[in-house]
C-alpha cells in the first residue's frame, strides 16, 4: 500500500480543485457563446423576418354638371361643375360617383353601397341647428361580390330633380315664416369587406361621398367632400411562425440543446463534487461547524490506490477549546485508518471508547493522559509505541490479536493503566501487570 505524504496529499487536492475549476470555467464560456449565439439567431428567426402585409387603398372621385332650362341666355344646356349657379334656371343637377378599390393580393371581395338625399332646414345662420331633416333613398342598396381579385371599380351616376327639393323646402319655410339656410346632401354610403386566407384580420370599410346642394337661394355653390373616400392601409401578419427561416430556426434549436446540455454539465459537476466528499470530510466539516475553531490542524496520509484516510498524523486541539473538546467526545470510531500518530488523542479525558480495526499502528503517547478511556478495538494492531497508552487510569479493555509483537519493544506502552481487565488473549498482562 503506497501512502501518500501531506505534500502529496495537497498536491492531489490541488490538481482536483484545478480541474474542477477549469471545467466549471469552460462549460461557463462555452454556456455564454452557446446563448449570445442563440440570441443573435432568434433575433434573425423571429423578430427581423419578412413580414407579410396585405395593403389596400380605396378612392373616389365625385363630379357633377348642371342641366339648364330653356333660356336666352346660354348657348349650352349643361354647364361644369366648380361654378355659380342662377337656381332659377337650374332644371336638374347630374352626380357621377366614380368608386375604386384595390389591393396588393387576391382577397374574397364583398361591398354594399347605396345613394340617399338628405333634405334639411336649418337655424337662422346657424348650422348647428337643424329645424328640420328628411331623408329618402335616391339608389337602393345594391351588393357586388367577387373572388379572388385585387380591384374593383364601380361607377354610379344619379341626375336629381332640383325643382323637387328646392320647391318643397320653399313651401316648409314660407308656411313657418323661415329665412334660414337649407340644402339638400346626396351621400354615398360604401361598406367592404375583404377576406385573405394567409392573414386572420379581414378589410372592414365604412365610408361616405358626399355633395352639398343648397336650396331656396338665388344662386347656389354646389360643395363636394369625398375625403371620407380616400383611404389607405395595411393589415400584418404578426403570427410567430410565419415567414420564419428555416435554417434560422434549426440553428436555434440546435444552440438551445448545446445550451440545456452545458447545464446539465455544470450541474452533474456540482453534484459529482458534492457525493464524492468522503464521509470523514463530511464528519469533519460538521464538527468545524458545531464547534468553530475547535480543530486547529489536522494531518492525514491518503491510500494512493483507494484515496481513502489511512494515518491519522495529529489532531491539535487549542488550549483554549480543549475543554470543549474533552466534553464533547466520548466514542471515536474509524475503520480506514491504518496509522494513529503521535500524540492523536493526548489528553482527551472524555473520551471512553475507541474503535480502530484495521489499525496496524499506535505511535508514542496517541492515547496518553485520556483518562476516561475504558475500552478500544485495535485486532490487527501489531505496533505500539512507548507510553501510547500511559495514564489511562481507566482503561478496562484492550483487544488486540497478537501480544508478542506488540509488547516485545514498548513494556511501558500501558503505564499507570490499573484497571485492564483483559485482551483477546486472556493471558496478556502488558508490562507485566497483574490481572484485575
Amino acid at each position: 500500500m503506497k501512502i501518500f505524504s501531506n505534500s502529496k496529499l495537497k498536491e492531489y487536492n490541488r490538481a482536483v480543485s484545478s480541474k474542477k475549476t477549469f471545467q466549471i470555467i469552460y462549460y461557463l464560456c462555452l454556456l455564454g457563446i452557446f446563448s449570445c449565439l442563440l440570441l443573435i439567431f432568434f433575433i434573425k428567426a423571429f423578430i427581423t423576418k419578412p413580414t407579410t402585409t396585405l395593403s389596400y387603398k380605396e378612392v373616389s372621385s365625385t363630379d357633377y354638371n348642371v342641366k339648364l332650362k330653356p333660356n336666352e341666355y346660354y348657348e349650352v344646356d349643361r354647364l361644369p361643375s366648380g361654378m355659380d349657379y342662377i337656381a332659377s334656371l337650374i332644371d336638374s343637377i347630374n352626380i357621377n360617383f366614380n368608386y375604386t378599390f384595390t389591393t396588393n393580393k387576391d382577397i374574397d371581395y364583398d361591398a354594399t353601397y347605396y345613394i340617399e338625399a338628405i333634405t334639411r332646414v336649418y337655424g337662422k345662420d346657424d348650422k348647428n341647428t337643424i329645424l328640420y331633416e328628411k331623408k329618402e333613398n335616391i339608389v337602393d342598396e345594391q351588393k357586388i361580390s367577387k373572388k379572388d381579385i385585387m380591384a374593383n371599380n364601380f361607377v354610379k351616376e344619379i341626375s336629381l330633380n332640383y325643382d323637387r327639393f328646392n320647391n318643397f323646402v320653399k313651401s316648409f319655410k314660407t308656411s313657418y315664416g323661415l329665412n334660414s339656410v337649407s340644402d339638400v346632401t346626396i351621400v354615398l354610403h360604401i361598406k367592404t369587406h375583404g377576406v385573405n386566407d394567409e392573414f386572420s384580420d379581414s378589410i372592414d370599410l365604412d365610408s361616405i361621398a358626399l355633395v352639398v346642394i343648397p336650396l331656396t337661394e338665388q344662386t347656389i355653390n354646389i360643395t363636394i367632400d369625398s375625403k371620407n373616400i380616400n383611404n389607405s392601409s395595411s393589415i400584418i401578419d404578426n403570427s410567430i411562425w410565419k415567414n420564419v427561416n428555416p435554417i434560422y430556426l434549426m440553428i436555434v434549436i440546435l444552440f438551445s440543446v448545446a445550451d440545456i446540455y452545458v447545464i446539465v454539465c455544470l450541474i452533474k459537476i456540482f453534484i459529482k463534487a458534492i457525493k464524492s466528499r468522503s464521509k470523514y470530510d463530511i464528519t469533519l466539516n460538521k464538527i468545524l461547524k458545531d464547534y468553530d475553531s475547535i480543530i486547529v490542524n489536522v494531518e492525514n496520509s491518503v491510500d494512493e490506490d483507494t484515496k481513502e484516510i489511512s494515518v491519522i498524523r495529529n489532531i491539535k486541539v487549542s488550549t483554549k477549546t480543549n475543554a470543549i473538546i474533552n466534553k464533547s467526545v466520548t466514542t471515536y470510531t474509524n475503520s480506514k485508518v491504518r496509522t494513529i500518530g503521535q500524540y492523536a488523542f493526548y489528553n482527551c479525558n472524555k473520551l471512553t471508547d475507541a474503535d480502530f480495526p484495521k489499525a496496524t499502528t499506535v505511535d508514542n503517547y496517541a492515547f496518553s493522559y485520556c483518562s476516561m478511556l475504558a475500552n478500544i478495538n485495535i485486532p490487527l494492531a501489531t505496533n505500539i509505541g512507548p507510553g501510547a497508552f500511559n495514564n489511562c487510569y481507566s482503561l478496562v479493555k484492550v483487544f488486540i490479536s497478537q501480544k508478542d509483537s506488540v509488547c516485545s519493544h514498548y513494556s511501558d506502552a500501558f503505564t499507570n493503566c490499573y484497571h485492564i481487565l483483559g485482551t483477546t488473549d486472556p493471558t496478556y498482562n502488558p508490562g507485566g501487570l497483574k490481572d484485575g
